[in-house]
């Protein structure tokens, strides 16, 4: 049982992104994320947020860590305005 009143579901990809450099050696990376906010109560989808973020190749090995928090710092600014306008409702 969930003592919550929200539930987040979502999913998150990491993947290349597009060939940058010298002759297109160095690849960028992407990352997708999408979040769905629900209230437990009445199931009820308070708010949804779809992003992508791609990082350039000089983020070398740390580049899918990059790309996520990137994703997911502006996933939480578009999630807030309508989760405080949920918590301001009820």
């Amino acid at each position: 049982q969930l003592n919550a009143k929200l539930v987040l579901a979502g999913w998150a990809e990491v993947e290349p992104g597009r060939p940058e450099g010298t002759h297109g050696t160095a690849w960028s990376v992407q990352a997708k994320v999408e979040v769905k906010v629900f209230a437990t109560e009445t199931s009820e989808e308070i708010a949804q947020a779809q992003v992508e973020a791609t990082v350039p190749p000089a983020a070398g090995t740390q580049g899918d860590a990059a790309a996520l928090a990137q994703a997911a710092t502006e996933i939480a600014e578009r999630l807030i305005p309508a989760l405080s306008a949920y918590r301001s409702g009820r």
